[in-house]
């Protein structure tokens, strides 16, 4: 939610990007769909308490109140965590847009890939070699090395699409799309673990996925529309 907001931001300020009254709809459904999807158990409990009218309205309030400081826990490590995420969706979203601006310069997202590639090598090459000397676990060095490779060779297809991606279509479109990664991690989960949510995180899920594609279908009319335009210029 905070890496979508700071994408819209920065793409409204680096390059210009109109904020329409369809961006404000899928921003409205993809916040609400979030805290939804991602505490539905607390949202449920909380709920269920407010809506009880058989008890007393002081021992409800007092009991709601309960509830709400045991969920949301006011320590040093949640705010913590909070100042983490926040820090981490905002590099998260000025990678995203220099990352933008350096394809949109022509840059060639093949030179990043090689880049990234190559500091990722740098980084598992040291990091095998202090698992190696300076710890007493055995290292299973076939079956990490073809892991990796694995799974390196996958997030580098995944690096090459997404650069295209970048260059093709906006940074609010590409940032709702994203946010469909814990749509797909819990269809996983099912499928390979048989765990299920609760209601409400489907409920959640689907103002995700409906302002995907919101966005989709109005980026799809506003590219034919003016593709009509220069068609028509053209003619002219």
């Amino acid at each position: 939610m905070v890496t979508y907001s700071n994408d819209l931001i920065l793409s409204v300020i680096v390059f210009k990007e109109r904020f329409k009254f369809i961006n404000a709809i899928a921003l409205i459904l993809t916040i609400c769909g979030l805290i939804l999807a991602t505490k539905p158990q607390s949202l449920i409990k909380i709920f269920i308490h407010s809506s009880d009218q058989s008890t007393i309205s002081t021992n409800t309030t007092k009991s709601t109140t309960t509830i709400i400081s045991s969920t949301v826990t006011s320590s040093f490590y949640y705010h913590l965590g909070i100042i983490f995420a926040f820090t981490s969706s905002l590099t998260k979203a000025a990678q995203m847009t220099a990352r933008k601006q350096l394809v949109k310069k022509k840059q060639p997202y093949s030179v990043m890939n090689f880049q990234f590639t190559a500091f990722a090598l740098v980084v598992a090459v040291i990091y095998s070699l202090v698992r190696r000397f300076w710890q007493s676990d055995p290292y299973p060095w076939k079956w990490i090395s073809t892991a990796g490779v694995a799974i390196g060779c996958c997030h580098l297809i995944t690096n090459t699409f997404y650069a295209k991606a970048l260059k093709r279509e906006n940074l609010q479109l590409l940032s709702i799309l994203g946010t469909l990664d814990i749509v797909y991690a819990c269809l996983l989960q099912y499928i390979f673990f048989r765990l299920t949510r609760p209601w409400m995180f489907y409920i959640g899920a689907s103002f995700i996925v409906t302002s995907a594609i919101i966005l989709s279908i109005d980026t799809y009319l506003t590219n034919k529309k003016s593709k009509n335009n220069k068609n028509q210029k053209n003619d002219i």
